[in-house]
C-alpha cells in the first residue's frame, strides 16, 4: 500500500486570490461535497456543505450547475454553479447583487432623469401650443359675444396669422364682418329715405286737414 499526500496550498491560494469585480470571488468544492476554499468565511475550508449551518451552502450543494440567488450575512449575492465532468468538483462564483445592479440603477436613474425632463419640455411645448390654438377661439367667442349683445365694434377684425383651419375660420369671420357692415349701412340709408317720405307724408297729411278743416267750416 502506498499513500501519497497532495499540497492544497497552492490551489487553494490561487483560488483565494480571483476577485470578482469588487466584492466576488470563487468557491471550490469537492466531489463529495467538501469545501477546499472558501475566501468569505475561512472557517469553512475542509468541511462538507452538509455540516456547515449556513442555507446558502445547502443551495450550493443540491445545485449541479445553475445560477443562483441567495442571502449570506444578510446580504443578497448571486451565484454560479458549474461542476467538472472530469472531477466532479464545483466551481462557484458569487458576487454581491447591489454591484451587478449598480449598473443597472444608474442607467434606470438616467431614464427617469431623461424622462422627467422630456416630460416638462412636452408640458411647456403643449401649453404654448394650446394657447395658440385656443387664444384665436377666445378672441372670436368674444367677439361673436359683443356683437350678440348689441354693443360690438363692426370695423374690428380678427388677424390671420395661421394657414389652417383657424386662419380660414378668422377669414370667415372678417367677410362676415364686412357684410354684416354693408347690411346695416344700407339699413341706414333706407332709414333716410323712409325719413324723408315720413316728411312728405306727414306735410300731405297736414295739407288734407287744413282742407278738411275748411270744408267743415263751409259746411
Amino acid at each position: 500500500v502506498m499513500g501519497i499526500d497532495v499540497s492544497l496550498k497552492n490551489l487553494t491560494e490561487t483560488i483565494q486570490n480571483i476577485k470578482i469585480g469588487k466584492t466576488g470571488y470563487v468557491m471550490l468544492i469537492q466531489d463529495d461535497g467538501v469545501v477546499l476554499a472558501d475566501p468569505g468565511h475561512q472557517d469553512t475550508s475542509f468541511k462538507k456543505l452538509t455540516d456547515i449551518q449556513i442555507p446558502a451552502f445547502k443551495q450550493i450543494n443540491s445545485t449541479a450547475s445553475g445560477n443562483l440567488e441567495f442571502e449570506l450575512n444578510k446580504t443578497s449575492y448571486i451565484a454560479t454553479v458549474i461542476t467538472s465532468p472530469a472531477l466532479g468538483w464545483k466551481l462557484v462564483g458569487l458576487i454581491q447583487k447591489n454591484e451587478i445592479m449598480s449598473e443597472v440603477y444608474k442607467l434606470l436613474s438616467i431614464l427617469v432623469t431623461v424622462g422627467l425632463i422630456l416630460s416638462a419640455g412636452f408640458a411647456v411645448i403643449a401649453f404654448f401650443l394650446a394657447t395658440s390654438l385656443v387664444k384665436p377661439l377666445v378672441n372670436t367667442t368674444a367677439m361673436i359675444k359683443d356683437i350678440a349683445q348689441g354693443e360690438g365694434d363692426l370695423t374690428r377684425q380678427l388677424p390671420v396669422t395661421s394657414q389652417d383651419e383657424l386662419g380660414e375660420l378668422s377669414h370667415w369671420f372678417n367677410t362676415f364682418l364686412e357684410n354684416l357692415r354693408k347690411i346695416v349701412g344700407d339699413i341706414a340709408a333706407n332709414s333716410g329715405h323712409v325719413g324723408e317720405s315720413s316728411g312728405k307724408l306727414l306735410d300731405i297729411a297736414k295739407n288734407l286737414a287744413t282742407g278738411a278743416s275748411e270744408s267743415s267750416e263751409r259746411a
